[in-house]
């Protein structure tokens, strides 16, 4: 079994290349060598150490997500969710990464409805003493990430940037909050907080309604509005584009109307070539029916 020392610098190194991902505007190595270390540690240990094996699946997971190592991260999302959840925090960044959109709204609109999620419910339990201020505050924290990945659910089919501008500060409120909580500074928690802001910016970077702006400018008959709806409602859904599609997006708008150039794709197995060769029909569409 690991030493305790050796997961708590895991933890740091983990929550160092997460702060290094959310400073830095772009790809940045030293973030993504940090998040490698972490996650590769992270998924080592839990198969020898049984006491967090959930939880430091989920964090491997997340660190191989945010170092671009999409494959692995998604091996590990998926088989997580025949694991208890240690904390709605993870079942949420699971189901965000693989993109269960119609389980993120259906939950949304549970857990934001019972009372112990209200405003009121937990001022109510907390002044008359059934929960402490550590229960208040993570029941608080709960609620808050629910209705931001309520906006992000939102955003997704509709492309309002403000909705997913708001998740960001929700999620933000909520880890400088974790933060300062003695009683949740200790845990994995900020970390995961972290984690959330850093999948909510690369989603709002990458999907399909900011990667597409341009082609979308040009499109006077909604077919590009109309893909977007319809790849949402996909199995999985398309909601954004992989760092390996997105390089191809400046080939695909290259040149004028009639005159673009040919380009060649060259991508291992799954990496994306499909959905660069709708964008590229999609173009010619837009193209030639103005």
């Amino acid at each position: 079994m690991m030493p305790r020392s050796e997961r708590k610098l895991n933890c740091q190194i983990l929550s160092h290349g997460l702060e290094l991902k959310l400073a830095s505007a772009g790809a940045d190595e030293t973030a993504s060598r940090h998040l490698l270390t972490a996650a590769t540690w992270f998924e080592k240990n839990a198969q020898v150490d049984p006491t967090n094996a959930v939880e430091d699946r989920y964090l491997a997971a997340l660190g191989y997500y945010l170092a671009g190592h999409y494959a692995q991260a998604y091996v590990l999302f998926r088989n997580a969710n025949s694991l208890p959840h240690p904390h709605a925090a993870y079942s949420l960044l699971r189901q965000l990464f693989v993109k269960e959109l119609p389980e993120i709204a259906a939950d949304n609109a549970v857990i934001l409805a019972r009372r112990e999620y209200t405003d009121s419910g937990i001022t109510s339990d907390l002044t008359s003493g059934i929960i402490a201020e550590g229960d208040a505050v993570e029941r608080a924290l709960i609620a808050s990430m629910y209705a931001a990945f309520g906006d992000v659910y939102a955003y997704v089919r509709s492309g309002d940037a403000a909705r997913i501008d708001r998740a960001l500060g929700l999620i933000d409120t909520c880890y400088r909050i974790a933060s300062e909580a003695p009683f949740l500074h200790a845990t994995a928690y900020p970390a995961l907080l972290q984690g959330a802001t850093a999948m909510l910016r690369e989603l709002r970077d990458n999907s399909l309604w900011t990667r597409l702006d341009e082609m979308r400018c040009a499109d006077r008959t909604g077919l590009l509005q109309r893909y977007i709806e319809l790849a949402v409602r996909r199995s999985p859904p398309l909601v954004e584009l992989w760092p390996s599609q997105v390089i191809a997006i400046p080939k695909i708008n290259e040149g004028d109307s009639g005159s673009r150039p040919n380009f060649l794709v060259k991508m291992p197995t799954s990496a994306g070539k499909t959905n660069i060769a709708e964008l590229s029909i999609l173009r010619f569409l837009i193209d030639e029916f103005p």
